[in-house]
């Protein structure tokens, strides 16, 4: 839980779903299983305090990042937002650490991978989940890198392919 090793900080910001049966999705083409969410990285201001993201946020590899043009900074962040790299990694950590919800795919940018996977490498006491990370965050060899939010890909459960659901992609070895 992201709350309980990182507290007081802003809330999780949630962006566009898949419907929960799946089906096809106005913003998205690979929104459509039902089992992908998009989540906004979590942010600090200048001064190191937890703000809400936006979702206008794009990040180098620095975890800086500039206002995208046209877009409106919330009150409480001024043009530069930087990446909550401690945060994030709590946040990715839960998600490779809940069986329930097996995750396939975490997609993110390539700087946002090697920002998450030092910081694992200096603060993560469970060197499999290290592992699990530097399989399952993933910038996609096509279209957005997700520089601005993570995209998170649940995969089918043992009993949801015994009812005919169908992974594109991996199925890791932990998820067997």
């Amino acid at each position: 839980n992201v709350e309980r090793s990182q507290p007081g900080g802003a809330p999780l910001a949630v962006g566009d779903l898949s419907a929960p049966s799946g089906g096809d999705h106005a913003s998205h083409g690979s929104h459509r299983t039902g089992r992908d969410a998009d989540v906004l990285f979590y942010l600090v201001d200048a001064a190191g305090r937890s703000v809400r993201g936006s979702g206008f946020y794009a990040f180098d590899v620095r975890g800086v990042s500039q206002l995208a043009a046209g877009g409106t900074a919330p009150s409480t962040l001024s043009a530069i937002a930087y990446f909550d790299t401690a945060r994030n990694w709590a946040f990715v950590r839960a998600l490779l650490s809940d069986l329930e919800a097996p995750v396939q795919w975490i997609f993110c940018a390539a700087g946002i991978k090697a920002r998450l996977l030092q910081y694992a490498a200096d603060y993560e006491p469970d060197p499999n989940l290290t592992v699990r990370a530097s399989y399952v965050l993933h910038q996609p060899s096509s279209g957005n890198p997700h520089a601005d939010h993570f995209h998170v890909r649940i995969a089918c459960t043992a009993r949801e392919r015994g009812t005919g659901c169908l992974d594109a992609g991996p199925v890791w070895p932990w998820l067997r």
